[in-house]
């Protein structure tokens, strides 16, 4: 399973991964974070099936 390309900055999470499945997440440099999920295909290679490009968390007080 390849990471997504990250710039020098961002925090690539562990991958995390449940038989055919495998879920990827990067902290971005401003805060939000990425999350994907891809599934193994039957030769082995990996799709994307879920692409959240970014999502921000609420600051906290």
């Amino acid at each position: 399973m390849h990471e997504p390309a990250t710039r020098p900055e961002d925090r690539p999470q562990p991958t995390l991964r449940s038989g055919e499945l495998a879920l990827t997440s990067t902290r971005l440099d401003d805060g939000a974070t990425t999350a994907e999920v891809a599934r193994r295909q039957p030769d082995g290679t990996w799709r994307w099936v879920l692409d959240q490009p970014r999502f921000a968390v609420p600051p906290t007080s």
